[in-house]
């Protein structure tokens, strides 16, 4: 796994409480997350690649939340931050003693991080108990590929029939998997496909993100549209997205 570059830890430091991608976005995973496993204060859950912590601090509303990251800087905020306990490393192996406990494992936009996916899927699927379930969010759209993920150390982009196969790969039935942040796609579209265009005039300036801070109305529109979506995820799954939400058990479980 590769680290994203330190100014990207900063930035989601500064703004991953108060912007509304981020936002809305907790919204869609912990409204799946409690669907399938129900909250309790005595369960744990482990978000891989845990950042500077934002996901943890509202997890740990629910659950009990563990965090674990290869960045020493990020581990060090997020542990300021949370005061929730995050290991340093890039899975499970350093939870000694802790698997058995763990009933969600987390993979919240990792992935595309990754050289080898299907290797780091497969030593999940190897360190999980066999009872947990594991909830995966990945960027989508092979072709938005684009300057924004360049600047995020992002590998690849993922359609929903390869996040499939790696899933089934690894030795993971998928119970749910759909497309999300839909309502906006076609404004993203556009703005990402214009500034692939514009890439190639600026003669390798640093790379530049999407995340600009809009004014605070419109942050509030933008993550009220997005986060709605997660009334139409608990009864349908979305066609098309920016994004992929995954959620998987290891094969052969037995359902009572």
């Amino acid at each position: 796994m590769s680290e994203m570059p330190p100014p990207r830890y900063e930035l989601h430091r500064e703004i991953e409480d108060t912007h509304w991608w981020f936002l809305a976005r907790r919204r869609i995973i912990i409204d799946l997350l409690k669907r399938f496993l129900p909250p309790h204060e005595g369960l744990t859950i482990v978000e891989v690649g845990c950042g500077t912590g934002g996901n943890l601090v509202q997890l740990n509303k629910y659950y009990r939340a563990i965090g674990t990251e290869i960045s020493a800087f990020a581990a060090d905020v997020a542990r300021e931050r949370t005061g929730c306990p995050v290991f340093l490393g890039d899975g499970l192996d350093g939870l000694v003693g802790m698997p058995r406990e763990i009933k969600g494992v987390l993979l919240l936009d990792l992935l595309e991080h990754m050289g080898n996916p299907v290797g780091f899927l497969s030593r999940m699927h190897s360190s999980m108990p066999s009872d947990a379930l594991l909830l995966i969010t990945v960027p989508a759209g092979r072709f938005l590929f684009s300057e924004h993920d360049l600047a995020f150390g992002h590998l690849k982009r993922y359609n929903r029939r390869h996040l499939q196969d790696e899933l089934s790969q690894c030795g993971f039935d998928i119970i749910y998997i759909s497309y999300f942040n839909s309502l906006l796609y076609l404004p993203a579209i556009f703005i990402r496909l214009l500034r692939k265009l514009i890439l190639p005039l600026r003669k390798g300036a640093r790379y530049r993100t999407d995340f600009w801070f809009p004014p605070p109305p419109f942050n509030r529109i933008l993550e009220e549209i997005m986060g709605a979506e997660r009334f139409l995820l608990r009864r349908c799954v979305l066609p098309f997205g920016l994004s992929l939400i995954a959620l998987a058990e290891k094969k052969g479980m037995s359902k009572e």
